[in-house]
């Protein structure tokens, strides 16, 4: 069995979130370069940079549910 990268984790995430891995990394102010160099195989990410994308992965999946539901309810207010 092989161990997935920090990275390979984050995509997967990313994608069941629909969150966009790079809004991720801007969120938590980590670089672009960071990030192009990690997407690129330049560079492995640390164990802290991995855990920031996961956590701001989580922080905007959350605030984009919680701006939708609050949409539906002025919406149904509005009716």
């Amino acid at each position: 069995m092989r161990i997935k990268s920090y990275l390979e984790i984050l995509k997967s995430k990313s994608e069941e979130l629909n969150v966009p891995l790079l809004d991720a990394f801007k969120w938590k102010d980590i670089s672009n370069s960071t990030y192009y160099r990690t997407i690129n195989g330049v560079t492995e990410l640390s164990y802290d940079t991995a855990y920031k994308v996961n956590l701001s992965l989580h922080e905007l999946h959350s605030l984009r549910k919680h701006r939708e539901e609050l949409k539906a309810k002025s919406e149904k207010l509005n009716d």
